[in-house]
């Protein structure tokens, strides 16, 4: 008969472990462990951190729709002329968002304490584009423009 025992981990989920290895188990199940001083501090400076990710995520999306919004490229008239390809409004504007963005990925790879951090994301990112084709990006591409043309919006 197999049988397996339960644990808790440390963040109160139970797992269950084959009772044939008992290497698994402490003498001492029923104690919770108290987290120590170092560890509530890592985890309160990742929650900041989480949150002045937040905060500035938040504060580049107003920057942009604010910009949008004064270019007025939402709306639905500017589009179909966008889509027709006889006025190119919404082209400049995207265009010159990706082009502050680009300088300002080369000021944060340039400056020593974000370096590491910006290598880091672009080999993730990097990765990522790998494990997809080119098909899919101009699939996607073409449903997304499809739709907005179709909507108006």
């Amino acid at each position: 008969m197999s049988s397996s025992r339960r644990q808790r981990t440390r963040r109160g989920a139970l797992r269950v472990l084959p009772a044939n290895d008992d290497n698994y188990f402490d003498s001492d199940d029923d104690k919770e462990e108290v987290p120590k001083k170092a560890e509530i501090n890592t985890n309160t400076s990742k929650v900041s951190s989480t949150i002045a990710k937040l905060v500035t995520c938040s504060v580049a999306g107003i920057i942009f729709g604010f910009a949008c919004e004064k270019g007025r490229v939402f709306e639905p008239s500017i589009i179909r002329d966008q889509m027709l390809f006889t006025k190119f409004l919404m082209l400049k504007m995207f265009l010159s968002a990706v082009t502050s963005s680009m300088v300002v990925f080369s000021l944060l790879s340039m400056l020593p304490p974000t370096s590491k951090y910006y290598a880091a994301a672009r080999r993730e990112f990097m990765a990522t584009m790998r494990s997809r084709s080119i098909l899919s990006s101009i699939i996607g591409g073409a449903m997304l423009g499809a739709g907005m043309t179709l909507c108006g919006a």
